[in-house]
């Protein structure tokens, strides 16, 4: 017995253990915040508001995608160099260089397809978002395991940005005051890192010996990781491809009113990511197994987890979206309940999705990503069109619920031993 506790307590004073209390801390507190913040801000904006913010932040995201890639490659590949604080200065280069086509292209689109408003919102979130370039910050911090540091700055920012929302809306403030907010919501964390590295008199060196790379460079290392690329952005494309598809024949209210019920739907998320993160060893010594038995055993035992954890929380806010939605929404919301309802089925499917991107990933099995969740976002549209109509809204979330659930099971499916090879 006393073995065992001496094990228990070595467990627990390990590194690894606290880096991971950190992140969890910090989790806690962001979404905490956030989840206030969706309640105040969506009951001052209403639903109508509430779908014009999420169209543009869902707009932007969308031009993002390909940067959600880079940064998916980058941490890996700081991982392994010895030179990381050099990688993280040219990484920023490339990333400016990126984000300025981005934000071209980006402007360019919204000012031809979109009503002049809503183009003009587009622009203000759009224009500084080269600022998230720093956030290579905040990735070799993780990498270093600054634990600590990455924790206690995402509750800074949670902090600043929460107080920031609820003055917004005791002052009455316009739409485009959301849209601001919205805008240093994605870059506000960099922003401290940087003040923390750069008083640092040998990072300021850094960045004044270090040559900054051409353009042709940034799209050479774009090409160089254009799969992992595709596949991450296409990942990120498909947690938002409903939303985005139902502003093209919809109304301001209606996509409020389905955007509330995505809000709840997807607050469980980050326990998918704090799990993955928790088992992240676990999952690339399972997907790199020796043998197809031991690969098959092992995650098994994972999908259950995963699968079983999405489970017990979509059968819980299934059951209490009658409460859920008029305590933290209002009444204006009810129309979310009958939405959320089916919505609450994608949980177990997003869990899984997030099990199987780990695999996948490790494996560098990119090609198959990009095919699931290319065919999973193609699905969701063709069954958008289709059952909106009607269904209305309720036809949208089975549509998406359809969609993950497909991704999912076709991850699964080509994981088994006698599909593993490609």
């Amino acid at each position: 017995m006393s073995l065992e506790i001496s094990k228990l307590k070595t467990i627990f004073t390990t590194k690894t253990f606290k880096a991971f209390s950190w992140y969890s801390l910090a989790q806690i507190v962001v979404q905490g915040l956030a989840l206030l913040s969706v309640i105040i801000v969506s009951r001052y904006l209403g639903p109508q508001n509430l779908g014009l913010l999420s169209f543009v932040q869902n707009y932007l995201a969308t031009f993002l995608t390909i940067v959600a890639g880079m940064d998916f490659y980058f941490v890996w590949k700081l991982a392994r160099t010895e030179y990381k604080e050099k990688e993280v200065v040219h990484y920023i280069g490339h990333k400016i260089n990126i984000f300025l086509v981005i934000t071209i292209t980006g402007l360019v689109a919204a000012f031809l397809t979109l009503p002049h408003s809503i183009a003009i919102m587009v622009a203000i979130m759009i224009l500084p978002s080269f600022l998230q370039s720093l956030t290579a910050f905040n990735l070799y911090s993780t990498v270093v395991n600054k634990a600590r540091e990455v924790a206690l700055f995402q509750i800074i920012s949670s902090i600043i940005l929460f107080l920031i929302k609820a003055l917004l809306v005791h002052q009455e403030a316009s739409l485009y005051s959301f849209i601001i907010v919205a805008t240093i919501d994605m870059f506000l964390t960099s922003i401290l890192f940087s003040f923390y590295y750069l008083k640092q008199k040998h990072w300021r060196e850094l960045f004044k010996q270090e040559k900054s790379p051409s353009f042709l460079e940034s799209f050479h290392f774009v090409y160089a990781i254009k799969t992992s690329i595709v596949a991450l952005a296409l990942w990120q494309l498909m947690l938002r491809a409903d939303q985005l598809i139902l502003a093209t024949f919809s109304e301001p209210y209606l996509l409020g009113i389905y955007t509330a019920a995505v809000k709840i739907a997807e607050m469980p998320n980050f326990l998918a990511g704090i799990l993955s993160t928790a088992l992240i060893s676990k999952i690339s010594s399972t997907s790199l197994g020796e043998t197809n038995a031991i690969k098959k055993s092992n995650s098994q035992k994972m999908i259950v987890v995963f699968l079983s954890i999405g489970i017990i929380i979509s059968l819980g806010i299934a059951a209490l979206a009658i409460f859920i939605v008029p305590l933290l929404y209002g009444k204006e919301f009810i129309d979310s309940v009958s939405v959320l309802r089916i919505y609450a089925f994608s949980i177990p499917a997003i869990f899984l999705n997030y099990l199987f991107l780990g695999m996948y990933s490790t494996q560098e099995r990119y090609f198959s990503q990009i095919i699931i969740f290319g065919g999973a976002i193609l699905l969701n549209a063709l069954l958008m069109y289709t059952l909106f109509p009607l269904y209305g809204l309720v036809g949208a979330a089975f549509s998406t619920v359809i969609a993950y659930s497909l991704s999912a099971f076709l991850f699964y499916y080509y994981l088994l031993p006698k599909k593993v090879s490609e």
